[in-house]
């Protein structure tokens, strides 16, 4: 049976010969590429170094470029490692009501005007959205107003748009598309 495609070795296993070679080289202190270079040419194999590290790495031998010693005591590397964590955090790990409450308000007498797909949009904040809403955006830039969503029932649960919207987030098509959907009007 051929080896599989990518694994060139998967018929050659680990013997111990091998291993006490590769144990051998690395005391040398070779890196896992000179040893990957020393097994290739001395059993005709193809292994890489990354081949070299993992067998390496199961039988514990360490590489002469792995850091020999910590830097610094215990509690400085804590502390170090808190300031870090803190440094990633966001400024803004408030809950999502607290954040929301700062969002800006809007009415739905100040939206009149949008209109979208010729329907009637519901305006809807996108905390007020429910499973069954139209996740159409409303507003925005460059209006100035504040993102809101139509609104409307979706035209299937697996759908994010209603049918109004679930049409033009589709586009009109190719011309081969157009000719196959166009419909004859007696």
């Amino acid at each position: 049976m051929p080896a599989p495609f990518g694994n060139h070795n998967a018929t050659k296993a680990w013997d111990d010969e091998r291993d006490n070679v590769l144990k051998a080289v690395m005391a040398d202190k070779a890196t896992f590429r000179e040893a990957a270079s020393v097994l290739n040419k001395r059993f005709g194999t193809t292994y890489t170094r990354s081949a070299i590290a993992g067998r390496a790495m199961r039988l514990g031998i360490k590489s002469r470029n792995a850091p020999k010693v910590r830097r610094g005591t215990k509690q400085e590397r804590t502390a170090a490692r808190e300031r870090a964590s803190q440094a990633r955090r966001k400024p803004t790990d408030a809950p999502i009501r607290q954040r929301v409450a700062h969002m800006p308000q809007f009415h739905r007498d100040n939206l009149s005007g949008l209109r979208c797909a010729e329907i009637d949009p519901l305006n809807i904040a996108l905390v007020d959205l429910a499973p069954h809403h139209c996740r159409w955006p409303v507003g925005g830039w460059p209006d100035a107003a504040p993102v809101t969503f139509c609104g409307q029932v979706k035209c299937s649960e697996h759908e994010s748009y209603c049918h109004a919207h679930w049409q033009l987030s589709i586009g009109r098509g190719t011309a081969s598309e157009q000719a196959a959907h166009r419909v004859q009007v007696a």
